[in-house]
């Protein structure tokens, strides 16, 4: 089971590496996009165990708390990073790099969780 900053490391190492948000052109966030972007939680999804029908599965589901090694009692911790990912994406549109602005709200939503 991941810690909590564990699951904010890979998280934020994850969108840093690829520099912006997973998500169609119509706006809607993906756990992964067919190019291969991971949204914030499909950042903890190994390879082996994504699979399309994840998607429309929330945080706190089983089948995603199995799929990224976390406990339900994690679910509100990956919900709001998640949010931060995808109000980015209503805020920019699906193919604009992550700014400071977004650094910033996910910080703020993460630090409540720093052990």
């Amino acid at each position: 089971m991941l810690t909590n900053n564990e699951i904010i490391s890979r998280i934020r190492d994850g969108l840093m590496a690829q520099g912006k948000p997973a998500a169609l052109a119509n706006g809607q966030c993906r756990y992964r996009t067919a190019g291969g972007l991971k949204c914030a939680v499909g950042q903890l999804i190994p390879d082996e165990y994504y699979n399309h029908n994840l998607e429309g599965y929330l945080p706190g589901d089983p089948l995603i708390s199995d799929a990224t090694d976390t406990s339900p009692e994690q679910a509100d911790l990956l919900k709001k990073l998640q949010k931060v990912h995808d109000n980015f994406v209503l805020d920019y549109g699906y193919d604009h790099a992550f700014n400071d602005s977004f650094w910033t709200d996910f910080n703020n939503a993460a630090q409540p969780y720093v052990l």
